[in-house]
């Protein structure tokens, strides 16, 4: 009996560790307007595009997975004092954006709704 708990344990683990990945058309189910495709090698994504988000200015970019997404190379970007204007910083599974409001995060949230 220990051991049939210990399998079935097991396989709900796994289960839930799976990874879910996402993409840019994903976050344009919830509004996001793309306009202008960015260079998204330089920070190892695979895809990445400027645009519009709960009418805010963002930058979304697309990593194969979750453990690929490189948040330092944004870090900087929306310290307190920048020059550049983005305030915001999140990351949503595969995802990561930058905006230069506070409203985009909350909608790059939905996809997972």
């Amino acid at each position: 009996m220990k051991y049939f708990v210990a399998l079935w344990l097991g396989f709900v683990l796994a289960g839930c560790s799976k990874e879910v990945s996402y993409s840019i058309s994903d976050v344009e189910a919830v509004g996001f307007e793309k306009d202008d495709q960015q260079i998204y090698q330089m920070v190892g994504a695979i895809d990445g595009w400027s645009g519009t988000l709960e009418g805010e200015r963002v930058e979304l970019y697309e990593f194969e997975s979750s453990s690929k997404v490189n948040v330092k190379a944004f870090e900087r970007s929306t310290q307190e004092g920048n020059i550049s204007g983005w305030v915001d910083l999140c990351q949503v599974g595969n995802l990561l954006m930058i905006s230069k409001g506070k409203k985009a995060c909350e909608a790059l949230g939905n996809i997972n709704a």
